[in-house]
């Protein structure tokens, strides 16, 4: 959470763990098994109360905080492909999957489209971060190029 308050986590096992960072040994509630496999991103958000993971089971889910044992409650939508990252805010949830895809999504009417030129802007800053950073992209890249 940008105020330094809250974190989340995903595992291999499909759960969601949400932790206090004043606290961080001691979780809000007990980890929630939101997907079938793998949880490859989380974001969360205190002030607007959610948290949104995404998986190699190509789910997108989202739960409420607090995250409470009686509070069971996890929307769930799928995706094409596994999805490997999450952001949102008050009205757009976005979605970057494995395809190379970004899904943007309007919150308030429900509805879900492909924002090709969030695509382009994501890969051009990607690709800015990776410039001799060592990453495996900036390596296939000299390789192909040599």
């Amino acid at each position: 959470d940008a105020d330094g308050g809250l974190f989340a986590f995903g595992s291999a096992y499909g759960t969601v763990h949400v932790h206090d960072a004043r606290v961080p040994n001691a979780p809000l509630a007990s980890p929630k098994r939101a997907h079938s496999d793998c949880v490859n991103a989380v974001a969360i958000d205190a002030k607007l109360g959610r948290v949104v993971s995404g998986g190699d089971d190509c789910g997108i889910a989202v739960q409420r905080l607090p995250l409470t044992l009686e509070d069971a409650q996890v929307t769930f939508s799928q995706t094409p492909q596994g999805v490997l990252g999450v952001a949102f805010d008050h009205s757009r949830l976005v979605i970057g999957c494995e395809d190379t895809t970004v899904r943007v999504f309007d919150t308030e009417l429900g509805e879900g489209f492909v924002d090709g030129e969030a695509l382009r802007l994501a890969m051009r800053e990607l690709n800015r971060r990776t410039q001799g950073a060592g990453s495996i992209l900036h390596r296939r890249r000299i390789d192909r190029d040599v």
